[in-house]
């Protein structure tokens, strides 16, 4: 009797890292949380995007001090500042590919907790959670890129809004 329990489980055991990836992947393709990390995809490029923006604007002020410096200017800029290493892909490719591997993890975490939850009828909270503290991170890291930029209004919302955020500690 107990030989054959023995049997049974070393059957279940076997490949375990491929069921253990099966069902990784089957959780990563399911369409709400394919849908999170695409929608974390581009939060974190118009992330890179508008840190270019700042860094290119920080180079055409240091090239052309006495010149004023818009943002269609500092797009325009962009070849220029890549060129003059201010812009600097390979550290802002890198950091990309780290971000989107730690987004990925923990939100994948958080499915799986949140799957957990589900079976003892408790709603999703983990997911949400991890939703809100990284949406909330890049939306101000926008804010911080954009501000570099001398935009009053967006300023004005990144004072605002760190305000808040001081107020919560």
């Amino acid at each position: 009797m107990i030989g054959n329990i023995h049997k049974h489980l070393v059957e279940a055991g076997a490949y375990l890292q491929y069921k253990i990836l099966a069902g990784l992947v089957a959780v990563v393709f399911s369409d709400d949380f394919f849908r999170l990390i695409t929608v974390f995809f581009f939060l974190e490029l118009l992330d890179i995007f508008t840190r270019w923006i700042a860094l290119s604007k920080r180079c055409y002020k240091d090239i052309y001090p006495q010149s004023p410096c818009g943002i269609r200017k500092a797009i325009c800029f962009l070849y220029q500042a890549h060129r003059w290493r201010y812009i600097k892909s390979a550290y802002l490719r890198d950091g990309f590919v780290d971000k989107m591997l730690l987004y990925l993890f923990l939100l994948l975490t958080g499915a799986l907790v949140d799957a957990a939850l589900q079976i003892g009828h408790t709603p999703r909270v983990v997911t949400t959670i991890i939703v809100v503290v990284l949406g909330s991170t890049e939306a101000l890291s926008i804010l911080e890129n954009l501000s570099e930029c001398d935009i009053g209004v967006v300023s004005k919302i990144r004072d605002k809004v760190k305000a808040k955020f001081d107020e919560q500690k």
